[in-house]
């Protein structure tokens, strides 16, 4: 099970900076930004579900919410960074 997640984890990081390095016009410009946000989000989910087990030790489900809380304040980021603007809604008119 672990070779698999690991596997996985693995394919997941290549074809993401895969693609955010060669598709589109600037070629990689961009790969040490997408690579730290890349790190961040390995980072931050432990750390967080670390963080509360250690603070809440007496509630076994305390990493489990609170990783799930950061996933939601992730999505709920990403769709507000997806919304598109008043002027692009005007252009695309």
């Amino acid at each position: 099970d672990q070779m698999i997640f690991g596997l996985s984890a693995g394919l997941i990081y290549y074809s993401s900076l895969y693609y955010s390095m060669d598709v589109g016009d600037e070629k990689g410009s961009h790969g040490g930004f997408h690579e730290a946000a890349i790190g961040a989000g390995i980072f931050a989910g432990p750390a967080m579900g670390f963080t509360a087990q250690h603070f809440f030790p007496e509630n076994k489900n305390s990493s489990i919410w609170a990783v799930t809380g950061l996933l939601a304040i992730g999505l709920f980021a990403i769709l507000l960074l997806r919304k598109p603007s008043r002027s692009e809604l005007k252009n695309a008119s």
